[in-house]
């Protein structure tokens, strides 16, 4: 039996106005989203996630400075494909991407950014062996991964991601990870200055199975995953008040709730 599922970061820095939501519906997302961007808050994170199946979503919006920007939910691959062509022919690039299945069907939910940078690339509904492949060619001509997205299609999990060809933090990417590998990489790497920029899981032969990137920043930060909304909920209300900031928050229809302590980074 499979329950929502989600795995969140949370930095400690200069305070911004900032919103959370989750399980919403699509039309509770939409009317969230409208409302929360004509009062100046902009997405920081988006998950789209099956539950009774239906979708649901989870984000985060908050207030910082940025260009014009744009984001679309419950698109099929097609319609996908279509809307990445014409933002990115409109001078958009994307930000970041959520791949999840509703029915036995993936859809997708994206941010794009009207800004100049360096040159990208971006894929879905990737196999973990494409994957891997895409991942060894841009990370040969110079390409970083940027974002990363797991999920479920016909029982075998499934990726999108990003790519930037520039300079940056030093990284660390992992995707097909089984639970406990993945709570370990998460141990280690805040271990040696690490932070979670993205990550999430799917359901895939009974098992949940993890994809994370991580960069070596500065802040203090910390990471929770296979919470349950009750427990996602307590962990905000913790970390709010001890001043630390949502970063990203990603969910799933995953098998099992995980009881792990979060990997801390002060």
């Amino acid at each position: 039996m499979t329950r929502d599922l989600f795995v969140a970061s949370w930095n400690k820095g200069a305070p911004d106005a900032w919103v959370v939501r989750l399980g919403l519906t699509s039309l509770d997302y939409q009317t969230a989203f409208d409302d929360f961007t004509a009062k100046g808050y902009r997405l920081r994170s988006l998950s789209g996630y099956e539950s009774g199946g239906q979708d649901r979503y989870a984000a985060i919006w908050d207030k910082r400075p940025g260009g014009a920007w744009t984001s679309r939910h419950d698109l099929s691959s097609a319609e996908y494909q279509q809307a990445f062509q014409d933002f990115t022919r409109a001078g958009y690039r994307p930000r970041f991407v959520s791949g999840y299945t509703v029915r036995g069907q993936d859809r997708y939910a994206a941010f794009w950014e009207k800004t100049d940078g360096p040159p990208w690339s971006a894929c879905h509904g990737l196999s973990a062996k494409s994957y891997q492949r895409a991942f060894d060619e841009f990370v040969e001509r110079g390409y970083r991964p940027t974002w990363i997205s797991i999920y479920a299609v016909s029982g075998q999990d499934r990726y999108a991601a990003i790519w930037e060809k520039s300079e940056g933090p030093a990284w660390v990417a992992h995707h097909h990870q089984s639970e406990p590998d993945f709570r370990e990489a998460c141990k280690d790497l805040a271990a040696q200055g690490y932070d979670l920029v993205c990550a999430g899981a799917a359901a895939v032969g009974g098992q949940d199975v993890y994809a994370g990137l991580w960069e070596k920043h500065t802040a203090d930060s910390v990471v929770i995953h296979g919470m349950t909304a009750p427990t996602y909920r307590l962990k905000f209300e913790q970390l709010a008040a001890q001043g630390y900031q949502p970063q990203f928050l990603s969910g799933w229809a995953g098998e099992e709730p995980v009881d792990a302590p979060p990997a801390t980074r002060q």
